[in-house]
């Protein structure tokens, strides 16, 4: 777990943390760690209820259900992770700012987020899932103006697809810090970014448009936000015939994107001389694979980003 390599000015000062608590606490595995290392009080919040069953069941962990900035407890904390949850939040600062209430001068945050560097060539990095995107610069301000002092950061390029930043921050007085603004910077990347995702998308319409002909009837398999932004972003959802999304999440079943419904690939009785279109960055060759048997029972398998058959 990366988080333990950031606790290292924990061990400096001769103790385990013994109330530990995460804000977006998903099945406890995490908070489990931290118990089974010594904490004696772990506890968590989420808004997902087989999340927070996962917990308790699998792990004893007591979770809370809610809105974390609405959490209401007399408890300190010595520790409160946040790991890849402000970029989901409308007012990461509100959060903090419960942190704060929630913690003793000395203690400590942990927080994990996209960085905002090195993206220029990441295809669809700004997802709809994330309002906020954070350089060093703007986090580090966003935690010392909610009362914390940066002391570990480490920026990670290979662990995901895309970069990440990872600070460990402790409650302290306001120190005087010159920060700098980010502005120019950002400004640059993002201008940068929209210019190479403008042109990766007329790369892959004009790849899909010479692999699959106009009014080829095909299925498109993936119904998340990557086939919403390639039917923003390209005119191949009036170029294809598309006969239904799919997707291999129960969770997906029934709902639309626009005007197409999602089935699971069962309930479109896929049969030999059928098309299926990968649609996913992330998981493109892992779809594929799994899709093996229909290629052998004669529906042709197309990818985007692979090598196209």
């Amino acid at each position: 777990m990366r988080i333990f390599t950031f606790m290292r000015p924990l061990y400096t000062i001769g103790k385990m943390p013994k109330a530990v608590f995460q804000v977006g606490c998903s099945d406890g595995y995490t908070l489990s760690e931290f118990q089974n290392a010594g904490a004696s009080i772990v506890e968590g919040i989420d808004p997902s209820l087989t999340g927070r069953r996962a917990a308790q069941e699998n792990y004893g962990v007591k979770t809370n259900a809610g809105n974390f900035e609405e959490f209401e407890t007399d408890r300190k904390y010595e520790l409160i992770l946040l790991t890849h949850v402000l970029e989901h939040l409308y007012n990461p600062r509100k959060a903090l700012q419960k942190c704060n209430s929630m913690q003793r001068s000395g203690d400590w945050v942990f927080i994990e987020v996209p960085l905002l560097e090195k993206i220029e060539n990441i295809p669809g990095y700004f997802s709809f899932e994330h309002v906020n995107y954070f350089s060093e610069s703007t986090l580090s301000r966003l935690m010392v103006e909610t009362g914390y002092v940066p002391y570990n950061i480490k920026k990670m390029f290979s662990d995901e697809i895309y970069p990440i930043i990872a600070v460990m921050a402790r409650k302290e007085k306001k120190k005087n810090q010159d920060l700098a603004s980010d502005f120019k910077r950002a400004n640059s990347l993002l201008r940068t970014w929209h210019q190479n995702e403008t042109a990766n998308w007329e790369k892959i319409e004009q790849r899909i448009k010479k692999k699959l002909k106009r009014d080829t009837e095909v299925y498109v398999w993936g119904a998340g936000v990557h086939t919403s932004q390639l039917f923003a972003n390209t005119e191949i959802k009036n170029w294809l015939s598309i006969k239904s999304l799919i997707d291999s999440s129960p969770t997906k079943w029934g709902k639309k994107i626009g005007n197409l419904k999602c089935s699971s690939a069962e309930g479109c009785d896929l049969i030999k001389g059928d098309t299926i279109l990968i649609s996913s960055f992330a998981s493109e060759q892992e779809i594929y694979e799994s899709l093996a048997i229909y290629k052998r029972n004669g529906v042709a398998i197309e990818r985007i980003y692979g090598e196209i058959d």
